[in-house]
């Protein structure tokens, strides 16, 4: 029984958890999908006003003043920030900008799948 104490204390020592400095964080970004209320928001100005109020429409487009039509459908909202910024920047609106999304109505869906799961959409149904 004494011999199996030291190769016990070995084999539970690997099933320790990873340490401190291994953390990895999960962020969850909404994806964008037509209909979708959005709060298009500069970092100078955080307030919320009718004009900074947009929807997605049926194309999966937002219509930007002076920019003209973005598609952002089906991409998650850091990612259309960075495409709008990109059109404005690109126009020669600004040089530099910082703007964030906010949906309106956030939705949470997990796609499950693996062996043994079905694949699934876990969440808000679509209106």
């Amino acid at each position: 029984m004494r011999k199996l104490i030291p190769i016990l204390i070995l084999l539970l020592a690997g099933c320790s958890t990873h340490s401190p400095a291994d953390k990895s964080t999960l962020r969850v970004q909404p994806i964008l999908k037509p209909n979708d209320t959005i709060w298009l928001l500069n970092a100078k100005s955080v307030e919320r006003h009718s004009d900074n109020r947009m929807v997605v429409d049926q194309q999966g487009n937002l219509h930007l003043p002076l920019v003209g039509l973005v598609h952002v459908a089906g991409n998650t909202t850091q990612e259309a920030e960075h495409m709008i910024e990109d059109a404005y920047i690109r126009e020669g609106f600004y040089k530099e900008l910082d703007i964030t999304i906010e949906l309106e109505n956030p939705e949470l869906k997990v796609q499950q799948s693996g062996p043994g799961y079905p694949p699934q959409s876990v969440g808000s149904p679509d209106p």
